[in-house]
């Protein structure tokens, strides 16, 4: 069994939502006498908080869990897209936040309704407007953490400390992407560097310029996509929001409605509104990511209203950012993913001409190499920090899947070392395997898996332009959670490895090297029987630190499902780099 990766926590959320939500009266003693009250269980807050899910909460098996690889698979650089960490509200978010403030007090005839109220007005997380989209302190825990972690998992590869040469790191010119970085940096290289007693290293994060960034905050830099949304935002979204509030009735309307002492309805003057509902439910994201408060106004929302109100949300995120939005979407990570195709195809170019040497020295250790045979001016890794839709953008390219193994290991194995049926279908089925291998296009088209199961892919491909009308059986068992795909700090982490052959075809890499820095050259030789160099070079794709699966990837001789050779990687992806030009596209697209 798999599923897009996104999906990974199914079983979790799937628990949840075919569960009974129980909606007892007056077990926490806020509410009315007669009236109901609603048990929450804080252990359950963050499954349906959306973009607004704090990183922290992702299942710590997971994240620690054993994903390495074969032995004989050598890391020799990684690259990292990283959204910023935990923010606070934005300013138009704290108008909100007032507005129903004032509106508890004036329309409110309950205590309740003034205790709410006032949990938005004594909070400096929702009034204090210098902190507008700013990275706040749990932000840049996430980031330090992150950093920590990815030390860690490659010690090896990161073994010389900081050169810019080495570690190259962008962002957004934002100020929460920028610190966002620095973040990640002190944890990365901290006890590595000589700054103070904890031996920390200065870095250099280029920014890129807002109007002009193709890859990290595309959407503001691109005229066709503005206005695509704009229209879809207009005939879409608003019409597909309103369907949902007319068509589903979350229990938390009415219920606070009650406890309010208020009337329920679409007065906007005086009712509890949707939209005040929505405000509260966001309220709630905010302020269990940055304080990890569970007793306010995540207290007033149970996971059945959770579930319904990140649906509510998704019906934008996904007409805004994702495949069923403006045509342009499907190209916004274009540029982005073509910088990390062609750095990483240029790493593979230095390391054939180092591993030539090499050979030409005799095996012979030299002077100006790493414990792993790795030059020291060698670039190690490039750490890009960017924005939600950053994330979202670049799934719409890579569409990436997260195989549930039985067994639970990530390299394929199954009870007692045997193989999965996952496994041994993906092996078997010939028309996965070798030249046969369906492209992309084939496995998106006739809704097709990969070695199993095709009902999450007829799902994701055919029901992700999420409607307002869509039943609950829809909602609850849809693929697409944007709490998994785009948490805070989510991330995209792309592996390169060479498998260690202990031979290389000289004269295959003079041919392969010939005209160095062009992205084609490992790429021209895919389909051919000849051995080259570029046959040695791998890499997974990992995504919130969990290995995924890309579709069209298939395994060549190696036991993790989620190692795909380069130049398969790049044959599956050869239109997306060779044709992208996002910055007449977003020009030209404008002015048709």
């Amino acid at each position: 069994m798999e599923k897009l990766w996104w999906g990974y926590f199914g079983s979790n959320y799937k628990a949840a939502a075919n569960s009974n939500y129980s909606h007892n009266k007056n077990v926490n003693g806020d509410g009315q006498n007669g009236v109901e009250s609603i048990v929450f269980d804080t252990n359950n807050i963050p499954r349906h908080l959306g973009t607004r899910t704090p990183y922290w909460t992702l299942p710590q098996s997971i994240v620690e869990q054993d994903i390495s690889v074969p032995s004989e698979f050598k890391i020799i650089m990684v690259e990292y897209l990283v959204r910023h960490g935990t923010r606070y509200p934005k300013s138009d978010d704290m108008d909100d936040y007032l507005a129903l403030a004032e509106k508890l007090r004036t329309y409110g005839t309950t205590a309740d309704a003034k205790k709410v109220a006032n949990w938005f007005t004594s909070s400096s997380l929702f009034t204090n407007k210098f902190l507008d989209a700013e990275l706040s302190t749990a932000g840049n825990l996430d980031h330090y953490t992150l950093g920590k972690r990815t030390r860690v998992r490659y010690h090896d590869l990161l073994e010389p400390r900081y050169h810019p040469e080495r570690y190259q790191f962008m962002s957004s010119e934002l100020a929460r992407t920028a610190e966002s970085a620095m973040s990640f940096s002190l944890g990365l290289f901290e006890g590595t560097g000589n700054l103070g007693q904890s031996r920390m290293d200065a870095v250099f994060t280029k920014t890129l310029p807002l109007g002009q960034d193709m890859e990290l905050a595309a959407k503001l830099s691109c005229p066709a996509w503005q206005s695509g949304f704009a229209d879809e935002k207009k005939s879409v979204i608003k019409p597909q929001t309103k369907v949902f509030d007319q068509t589903h009735d979350i229990p938390a309307h009415s219920k606070l409605a009650r406890r309010f002492g208020m009337s329920m309805g679409n007065n906007k003057g005086s009712d509890l509104t949707m939209k005040d509902i929505s405000v509260l439910y966001q309220a709630c994201g905010f302020q269990y990511a940055n304080t990890q408060e569970a007793g306010q106004f995540c207290s007033l929302l149970d996971d059945y209203d959770r579930m319904l109100l990140e649906y509510r949300d998704e019906i934008k995120y996904t007409h805004k950012y994702g495949v069923s939005g403006p045509e342009i979407n499907k190209d916004m990570a274009c540029q982005l993913f073509s910088n990390i195709v062609n750095e990483l195809e240029s790493r593979i170019e230095t390391d054939i001409k180092d591993s030539i040497e090499l050979e030409n020295n005799n095996n012979r250790k030299l002077a100006d190499r790493d414990s792993n045979g790795i030059k020291s001016n060698r670039r190690r890794g490039v750490f890009r920090f960017g924005h939600s839709e950053t994330i979202f953008f670049l799934s719409n390219i890579l569409q990436p899947i997260r195989p549930e193994i039985n067994g639970g290991s990530s390299n394929g194995g199954g009870p007692n070392g045997t193989v999965s049926p996952y496994k041994q279908q993906y092996l078997s089925d010939s028309s996965v395997g070798g030249d046969n291998r369906p492209s992309f296009d084939f496995i998106r088209d006739h809704k097709r898996s990969v070695g199993g199961d095709a009902k999450d892919y007829e799902r994701f491909y055919k029901d992700d332009e999420f409607m307002g009308d869509w039943t609950l059986d829809q909602i609850k068992n849809r693929v697409f959670r944007s709490s998994q795909v785009s948490p805070f700090a989510a991330n995209f982490i792309f592996e390169l490895y060479k498998r260690e052959h202990g031979f290389i075809d000289v004269a295959a890499t003079t041919k392969a090297t010939s005209k160095p820095g062009a992205a084609g050259d490992g790429r021209r030789m895919t389909g051919q029987n000849k051995r080259s160099p570029v046959d040695s070079y791998y890499v997974r794709v990992l995504a919130n630190e969990v290995p995924v699966v890309i579709p069209g990837c298939i395994k060549e001789g190696n036991s993790d499902l989620s190692l795909c050779s380069w130049k398969t990687f790049v044959s599956i992806f050869e239109d997306v780099v060779n044709k992208c030009d996002l910055v007449k596209e977003c020009n030209n697209k404008q002015q048709e």
